[in-house]
Parts: C-alpha cells; sequence; structure tokens
C-alpha cells in the first residue's frame, strides 16, 4: 500500500500588505489548491490510515491474541511470563484498614499488580499531675504523635507480616508519665521492612508555685518507606509564679487531631489514629489526675489491578 502524499500550496500565501490584484489572485490559486489539491490528498490519506489500522488488526488477530468471544469490554495486555496476552477487566483499587494485630499476616489479593502501604505509628500517653492545693499549679506534657510512610511495592509477595502499634498509656493520677506509643511495622521479612515509631509518652508533674517549663515530646521516626515523616511533638508546657503559662496539646497526625490539655482535669485522648493526647492539669487544688490516651496507630493499603 503506497503511503499517500498531501501537497503543499506552493504559490505565494496572501497578505493584508499586496497590492489587491496581487491579493486576489493569490486568494485564487489558495482556494484552488484547497479544493483540488489539499481536500482529496487528506481523504486519501484517512482512507490509507484506515486500511493500515485494519492490515494490523488482521494481523494481530491471526497470530498469539487470546480468543475475544466473551471478551466484550475488557482489556488486554502482556501476561506475568512476557509470552503472550491475557484480558483483563478494569478494576478499581481496593483498600485495607489494618487497626490492630501484633505479627500478623496481611494476604495480598491474587489479581494485584502494587500495593502502595502508609504506615502509621501510635500516638503517646499524657502524664498525670499530683495536685498540691491553693497557690499553685501542675501541667503535665502530651504525648506525641507517630510517625508515618508510605511504600509502593510493585509485583507484591502472596503475603506479609504486620504489627500495629498500641495506643500510649495514660500516665496514672499523680505525677506520673505517659507511655509512649507503639511502633507499626509491615515487612516480608527480607528486602522491605517498613516502621513508623511511636510518639513519645508525656511527663507528669507535680504542682508548684514557682516556675517549671518543659518542652514537649517528640513524634515518632519512620524509615524504609519512599517517604518518611516524623510524628509532629506535643506542644510545650510552663508554669511560672504557680501560673500557667502554657499547656500541652498533643501532636497531631494525619488522620486524628491532637488531644487538647486542660487548665485543670483530664488531658483529651488523641482522636484517629497516631495522635498524641493532651496534657492533664491541676490547678489550686489537692486532687490527683491521670493522663489520656494516645491514639492507636494504622496500617492503610491501597490495591491495585
Amino acid at each position: 500500500m503506497t503511503t499517500p502524499v498531501i501537497r503543499q500550496f506552493m504559490g505565494t500565501i496572501p497578505d493584508k500588505g499586496q497590492a489587491q490584484t496581487a491579493f486576489d489572485t493569490n486568494v485564487d490559486a489558495f482556494l484552488d489548491w484547497q479544493a483540488l489539491q489539499f481536500a482529496p490528498d487528506l481523504v486519501a490519506f484517512g482512507t490509507w490510515t484506515n486500511g493500515v489500522a485494519d492490515s494490523v488488526l488482521a494481523t494481530a488477530l491471526a497470530g498469539d491474541l487470546p480468543a475475544l468471544t466473551g471478551k466484550a469490554g475488557q482489556f488486554i495486555r502482556a501476561n506475568a511470563a512476557e509470552d503472550g496476552g491475557e484480558f483483563v477487566l478494569l478494576k478499581a483499587p481496593t483498600f485495607t484498614l489494618l487497626t490492630s494485630g501484633a505479627t500478623a499476616t496481611y494476604t495480598t489479593p491474587t489479581d494485584a499488580i502494587a500495593i502502595l502501604v502508609e504506615v502509621f505509628g501510635a500516638g503517646g500517653g499524657s502524664g498525670g499531675v499530683d495536685g498540691q492545693g491553693s497557690g499553685t499549679v501542675a501541667q503535665s506534657g502530651g504525648g506525641g504523635a507517630g510517625g508515618y510512610l508510605q511504600k509502593r511495592i510493585a509485583d507484591p509477595n502472596a503475603t506479609y507480616t504486620y504489627t500495629v502499634g498500641a495506643a500510649g498509656a495514660a500516665g496514672v493520677a499523680g505525677d506520673n508519665d505517659g507511655g509512649a506509643g507503639g511502633t507499626s511495622t509491615f515487612t516480608d521479612g527480607a528486602s522491605i521492612t517498613l516502621s513508623s515509631g511511636g510518639g513519645g509518652g508525656g511527663a507528669g508533674m507535680t504542682g508548684t508555685s514557682g516556675n517549671a517549663v518543659a518542652q514537649g515530646s517528640l513524634g515518632g521516626t519512620s524509615s524504609g518507606g519512599d517517604l518518611n515523616i516524623s510524628g509532629n511533638p506535643s506542644g510545650p508546657r510552663g508554669v511560672i509564679g504557680g501560673e500557667n503559662a502554657s499547656l500541652s496539646n498533643g501532636g497531631s497526625s494525619m488522620l486524628g487531631a491532637s488531644g487538647i490539655a486542660m487548665f485543670s482535669g483530664v488531658g483529651g485522648a488523641g482522636l484517629g489514629y497516631g495522635s498524641g493526647a493532651g496534657g492533664s492539669g491541676s490547678r489550686n487544688v489537692t486532687t490527683n489526675y491521670a493522663g489520656a490516651l494516645g491514639a492507636g496507630g494504622l496500617i492503610k493499603i491501597t490495591e491495585f489491578y
């Protein structure tokens, strides 16, 4: 099949700067080219393109393509052995949320061609406070947020082992520290080990009429992902001259707001996944208050087909 040629206009392109007689002559020549050469050439090119497409399809159908019967609406792709084609239905990604489990097993869907793993460490718990009565203030530290990572895995294994970090424990009533959030992990036991650490637990405090200032607890760190992000720390806490100077809210995470600190009473627990608890407070009372729980970790897996 001979490839058609679209002939170019060989005359002078009409231009508004030309003399009227020359402009009219050039317009007539250009219109003649469009009608007598360009249009027929374009039709011939379209006919040739359709013929090539028919020829390619006929060649393909005569080769190694699977049978078309019963495959309406499906798409063809190279098979895993790379020695032929296979028909597949387009399938939207699916999601698996793992909210608990220690050394548990995740099973990859058999037809998944890739997975995106997102790992959140757990949030830390806040400390407790020991109230010392009139003229004193205690303000415990909030918990830090867990770390975050994401990792895309092509040609995933059939199974993986995972652990979801447990929420950081609340500090016992009195001057007692809160617990650190647990570490969340996801591994194939060989080349892939994903780990997002839990946020630090907040420190406890005994009421004082003087000064006491401290930084918040650090967020957890992550490793092994294509993207690794440390968790947010909790806010600083401070008492100056027996008065509240700052309250220690927990560290917020991508999937949860931080727990809110209290002037007097138990702080708020971490919300959602991976956030830290808010600090507790005692103001002008002898009451001891406990801290609050951090939010647990999470592993989110997006499966692609």
